[in-house]
């Protein structure tokens, strides 16, 4: 799941600007990352879409497989080999090294480039159809509901987050009960 977003650190008051503090919103980044998944998830399970989760919050459309998804996922790639190139183990890579190979792969943007869906979106279909990726058909949402309470929700949570720490905030149980 990738998406940008952009916080300006500004507010007003009485007609006044003034930056934010963003220590707050750095502390719950992870957390805030995980809600916003989890939105995401629940919108796309009632359109229709069946996803596959793994394990740590992130999920993919179930109606694509991994070869339809690596079609367009050559940034991963990118970053993947220039990982290697610097002798780290992809999957071990610490986020300061993934952050320097996604640096150091990025290409420079052209004065006339948009980075907005409209100005890719035939690019997009005529690649996938070349490779016989189709639209993924929908299922009745009916079908995608879980039989999972809230309570035992924040049960596996709590017992998750326990297992692991001794002591632990508000915003790690929300973090947690959102991979569930």
């Amino acid at each position: 799941t990738h998406t940008h977003v952009l916080v300006a650190n500004v507010t007003y008051h009485e007609g006044k600007a003034y930056s934010l503090s963003n220590e707050r919103l750095m502390q719950l980044r992870t957390t805030a990352d995980a809600v916003y998944k989890n939105s995401l998830a629940e919108r796309l399970q009632e359109q229709g879409h069946g996803l596959e989760y793994d394990g740590r919050g992130n999920f993919e459309l179930k109606a694509y497989d991994k070869d339809a998804r690596d079609q367009f996922s050559k940034r991963s790639e990118q970053i993947k080999e220039a990982l290697a190139e610097y002798g780290h183990i992809p999957e071990n890579a610490s986020y300061e090294a993934r952050q320097a190979a996604t640096l150091a792969t990025r290409q420079e943007k052209g004065e006339n480039h948009s980075e907005s869906a409209e100005a890719h979106r035939d690019r997009w279909q005529a690649e996938a159809k070349s490779v016989g990726i189709e639209r993924a058909e929908k299922v009745n949402p009916k079908d995608l509901k879980s039989d999972v309470t809230a309570a035992q929700i924040i049960d596996s949570a709590m017992s998750s987050v326990a297992d692991r720490e001794q002591v632990f905030q508000k915003k790690d149980l929300v973090r947690e009960a959102m991979h569930q």
